[in-house]
């Protein structure tokens, strides 16, 4: 390691160099709360021994990936099983509640209504065969009843959710 004198003078460079890492690592520090000196709007200095105190109380040895023992690398650890505790759950309570028939599936919600719409569909495309001898001897206005009849009915049981098949 590059040695470092004490006091508020070392740049982040000396740091990163002190510490063997790269100096945005410094800045980074800085802002989650390592000790140093602001020296007009840019310039930033720091006490090596501060850092490395900063470093210990914070559980880490200055490397990214390698924490010292205990410290804040303790709390992460439970806050991450916590975490992790609480996503089971609530998957837990997802599943029940699909089991109960509260949540459904969007996917199948809409598989179900498309095969719906083409029940639809079905049914309007036959419209004219299925009614074509009912018609055959009416009038005008009477053809387009029976018709306006037919299509709103099958509009109905659409909108019902219901199309019969054939």
């Amino acid at each position: 390691m590059a040695e470092v004198t004490t006091g508020r003078h070392a740049r982040k460079e000396d740091i990163a160099k002190a510490l063997d890492v790269h100096w945005r690592t410094v800045l980074n520090w800085a802002k989650g709360g390592c000790p140093h000196t602001k020296l007009g709007r840019r310039a930033i200095r720091f006490n090596l021994d501060e850092v490395r105190a900063w470093l210990e109380e914070m559980g880490r040895t200055g490397r990214p990936g390698r924490p010292t023992s205990g410290g804040a690398v303790r709390v992460d650890k439970d806050r991450a099983d916590l975490q992790l505790t609480i996503e089971r759950c609530l998957m837990t309570k997802l599943q029940r509640e699909q089991i109960a028939g509260k949540v459904h599936d969007a996917g199948k919600c809409r598989e179900r209504r498309l095969a719906q719409i083409h029940a639809l569909k079905g049914e309007l495309m036959a419209l004219p065969r299925s009614v074509s001898a009912e018609l055959a001897s009416q009038e005008r206005k009477v053809i387009e009843g029976i018709l306006n009849g037919r299509i709103e009915a099958l509009l109905t049981a659409f909108a019902q959710g219901y199309v019969r098949n054939g």
